[in-house]
């Protein structure tokens, strides 16, 4: 019975670390992307293109 709450406990964890790993990554991706849509905003800015 304690292996298996172990195992269990061990497993909840692991799931939540991938969890987290997850979410890091796809808001990492977020705002790079963000950071490029700006990026050529500022560009297209400084060329006298924008509004």
């Amino acid at each position: 019975m304690l292996t298996t709450l172990i195992v269990v406990a061990v497993t909840m964890d692991t799931v939540g670390e991938i969890h987290s790993h997850l979410l890091v990554v796809k808001y990492e991706g977020l705002v790079e992307k963000a950071k490029l849509k700006d990026r050529r905003k500022d560009e297209a800015d400084e060329d006298g293109e924008g509004p």
